[in-house]
């Protein structure tokens, strides 16, 4: 049922005038040569695939690159004289400062920005990665694996927010369903063949 209004509370409107909605429309949309480089939205195509792909590496790297040296684990042991479960804890320091990195990543994000705790912890992780491989002892290797842990999950934490600037709500849900088909069923074809089933 419609409400009534006052006379005096109700307004005219020019029949030729368009309504407010088309007016708000008009006034939202923008020409191309008025979209703000400084809005990721209004980014090309290119340049948002580029960035996305660049985030979804980073961040699947973050896991990977943490259990990457789980098959070394038995000869690290030999080599360094230790048994073989201490030889596997090195994994476990630097699983859990992923959580803490995390945490801690959050007010890094608020105070300086995304792009530069995006980039300054990727670059620190680098050099991690590069003092465990150079390592000689058990001690310094587990100091710079745990240490990419904690530098290394900052892409897991910040890329949804820089997908959330990016994309409209229709791109995210596209971009979040398109790798899920791709992913899993390359999953299934590598796991099948990495069992001992004869």
């Amino acid at each position: 049922m419609e409400k009534n209004l006052p006379i005096n509370e109700a307004r005219e409107m020019d029949p030729d005038s368009p309504s407010l909605s088309l007016q708000e429309t008009c006034s939202r949309s923008k020409s191309k040569n008025e979209m703000d480089e400084k809005n990721p939205q209004d980014w090309s195509h290119t340049r948002k695939t580029l960035l996305f792909i660049a985030l979804m590496s980073s961040s699947l790297l973050a896991d990977g690159g943490m259990v990457w040296g789980g098959t070394l684990v038995t000869p690290q042991a030999m080599e360094w004289g230790i048994s073989i479960n201490k030889s596997a804890t090195s994994m476990n320091y630097g699983i859990l400062l992923q959580g803490f990195g995390g945490i801690f990543a959050v007010p890094l994000i608020e105070a300086y920005g995304r792009f530069p705790v995006w980039i300054w912890p990727q670059v620190i992780t680098m050099f991690m990665v590069l003092g465990a491989t150079l390592s000689t002892n058990y001690d310094t290797f587990t100091t710079f694996r745990s240490l990419q842990g904690l530098f290394g999950t900052v892409p897991q934490v910040i890329g949804l927010p820089i997908i959330h600037d990016m994309y409209s709500p229709e791109g995210k849900s596209l971009l979040v369903l398109l790798p899920s088909p791709l992913l899993n069923s390359l999953e299934f074809i590598l796991l099948p063949g990495s069992s001992n089933d004869k």
